[in-house]
C-alpha cells in the first residue's frame, strides 16, 4: 500500500549568515567597563558583525542569491509533490477498479516517485546550505579585511564584534602568541626536568639500598 506523501518542503525563511562557531562570549559593553579597563577598551572599535552582513549592498546581493536558489528548489519540489499527489489520487478513486498487476504497478511508482522525491529533498538541503555557508564565508572574510583598514584609519589596535566578543581585527603589536608560547615550553621543559630529576634520585636510592645490603651480608 502507499505511504503518506512527505509534508510540503519549506526552504524558506532560513536566515543567510549562519555563523558555524558556537561561542557564547558574553556580549561586551563598553559602558560598563572598569577603570582600569578603559586604557585598553579606548583602543578598540566595536561593530555589529550580522548588521554590516544585513545592510551592506554585498550581504543583500548574497541574501538574493540564497533567495533565487531557495525558488528554485521550492519550484522543483512543488512539481514533484503534484506527481505524488496525483497518483496518490490514482490509488484512492481508482484502486478498487484496477487489476491487481495495474495497481501493484501504480503503487511501485508511488513509491519509487517518493523515494527519489525524498533523496531530492535532502540533496536541495545541502546545496542550500552549501550556498549559504560559501556566502558567508567570503562576507566574514572581506568584512575582516574592511575592519584592518577601519582600525588603521581610527588608529586603533583591535576590532571587536560586540554581540559576540568575536575579535576581527588585531593589531601584530597586540598579538602575544609568541610570548605564549615562550611560556609554554619552558613550563614544559621545567616539568620534564623535574620529573628526570625524581627519578634519577630513585635510581640512586635504589643502588644504595643495594649497596648496604650487600655490606651487611
Amino acid at each position: 500500500m502507499y505511504k503518506k506523501i512527505l509534508p510540503v518542503l519549506v526552504l524558506g525563511g532560513v536566515g543567510l549568515f549562519i555563523f558555524t562557531e558556537t561561542d557564547k562570549t558574553v556580549a561586551l559593553d563598553p559602558t560598563s567597563l572598569k577603570t582600569t579597563e578603559f586604557n585598553y577598551y579606548s583602543d578598540t572599535l566595536f561593530v555589529n558583525m550580522q548588521d554590516a552582513m544585513l545592510n551592506s549592498l554585498q550581504g543583500k546581493q548574497a541574501q538574493k542569491v540564497v533567495e533565487g536558489e531557495e525558488m528554485k528548489y521550492a519550484e522543483l519540489a512543488q512539481k514533484d509533490q503534484q506527481k505524488l499527489m496525483q497518483l496518490k489520487n490514482e490509488l484512492e478513486t481508482q484502486g478498487t477498479m484496477l487489476s491487481m498487476d495495474a495497481r501493484r504497478k501504480v503503487e511501485k511508482e508511488f513509491s519509487d516517485l517518493q523515494r527519489d522525491y525524498q533523496n531530492k529533498v535532502q540533496d536541495w538541503r545541502s546545496e542550500l546550505q552549501y550556498t549559504m555557508q560559501r556566502e558567508t564565508d567570503m562576507m566574514v572574510k572581506d568584512i575582516e579585511q574592511a575592519a584592518k583598514v577601519l582600525a588603521e584609519n581610527a588608529n586603533k589596535a583591535v576590532v571587536v564584534d560586540a554581540p559576540t566578543g568575536r575579535i576581527l581585527y588585531l593589531r601584530d603589536d597586540r598579538n602575544s602568541t609568541n610570548d605564549l608560547v615562550a611560556l609554554l615550553d619552558n613550563q614544559y621543559t621545567m616539568k620534564f626536568a623535574k620529573k628526570d630529576n625524581e627519578k634519577q634520585g630513585t635510581v640512586v636510592a635504589s643502588k644504595d639500598a643495594k649497596s648496604k645490603a650487600i655490606t651487611a651480608a
